[in-house]
């Protein structure tokens, strides 16, 4: 045989071979080097935690911020955030929260009780006009603050005894209050920082663009390119770095859900907001634990094969919102063992 068609043969077949690859995705990427794609519904309107009210922003504002309680991700009952223990009065009014010493913004400042109470205090500013305010009128005196009846802040049930313990006065009992705190209307905002770019009662602050940016969650922003893609990275400045697996989130505005599906079924994505209605009859899901709430879930179907990829990531239609997959998730590619 003629070595150049001995050549000729080689490349052709290493041609076909290649042929037989299946091509990289953003998925595979993403399994190898930690960073979970998103789907995330409509463009965020922001993400402060005291301006918006939409579910696509809330699953950007669980990476990027943390209240005084988390959420158990097995059956959702609070647990230490970054509060890390509390007090109850024996009349059950009076709440004492002891915060973490090593609780910082992602500036690296020590987040303080006295952060606390600003942040409470900007949320029922009259002139902010915050739609969730009300979330905080269990409190003594917040309403009438809120609504502009009294004007001394003092006056409301917020109090920093010192840096490290947050005292909260209710008007009455209230035995969900501590699920109440998970909810990102408490969470604590940056007000130092707010200042700095604008009147802290100023909607559409440039505090929450990347180059401002501050947070106390496990993730900091670093890029949002309007109706393309918003970025968050891990951050080494959270008080408990050491778990959190993940090392990017890219969450990405794409409000058709068939072109959020294609996108899932192309390897594009590893979580979508919601699936067409046309595809529900052709998905199954399937829980690893006991309970609606208590594992991941993997999909049976007309998907299967995409999602035996990546089974821990796949919330679609299960109503799992991004805290708890943030407390699910370990590593992409990573499911929970069923319960013996």
């Amino acid at each position: 045989m003629k070595p150049n068609c001995l050549v000729a043969i080689v490349v052709s077949t290493a041609w076909l071979l290649s042929g037989c690859t299946p091509p990289p995705t953003r998925v595979s990427y993403g399994d190898r080097e930690q960073v979970l794609f998103r789907g995330n519904g409509a463009e965020p309107q922001d993400v402060d935690p005291q301006i918006v009210t939409g579910v696509p922003e809330d699953h950007i504002i669980a990476a990027l911020f943390e209240g005084l309680v988390s959420e158990d991700p097995h059956d959702l009952h609070p647990v230490p955030g970054v509060a890390e223990r509390w007090d109850v009065s024996q009349d059950a009014r009076t709440y004492t929260f002891h915060l973490r010493k090593n609780a910082q913004w992602s500036n690296g400042a020590r987040v303080t009780a006295q952060d606390f109470v600003r942040s409470y205090q900007r949320m029922l500013m009259p002139s902010l006009a915050a739609e969730y305010a009300y979330m905080l009128h269990v409190v003594t005196n917040a309403e009438a603050f809120n609504k502009g009846q009294i004007t001394d802040f003092s006056r409301v049930g917020f109090q920093a005894l010192d840096e490290s313990t947050l005292q909260v006065q209710l008007n009455s009992p209230a035995s969900y209050f501590l699920s109440l705190i998970n909810h990102y209307s408490w969470f604590p905002v940056p007000v130092s920082v707010i200042g700095r770019c604008g009147p802290i009662d100023q909607r559409g602050n440039r505090w929450t663009r990347p180059e401002h940016f501050v947070g106390n969650g496990p993730f900091v922003l670093t890029h949002w390119r309007i109706n393309d893609v918003l970025v968050v990275k891990k951050t080494p400045t959270y008080w408990d770095a050491d778990q959190v697996r993940l090392q990017e989130i890219r969450f990405y505005p794409i409000e058709s859900f068939e072109g959020q599906e294609r996108a899932f079924r192309a390897g594009q994505l590893h979580v979508i907001y919601e699936a067409p209605l046309s595809k529900v009859d052709k998905i199954t899901i399937v829980s690893t634990g006991n309970g609606a709430s208590s594992g991941m879930h993997k999909i049976t179907g007309d998907i299967t094969e995409m999602a035996a990829q990546i089974p821990a990531l796949f919330e679609t239609l299960s109503g799992m919102k991004m805290s708890e997959l943030l407390g699910k998730v370990k590593t992409i590619g990573e499911t929970q063992k069923p319960k013996e």
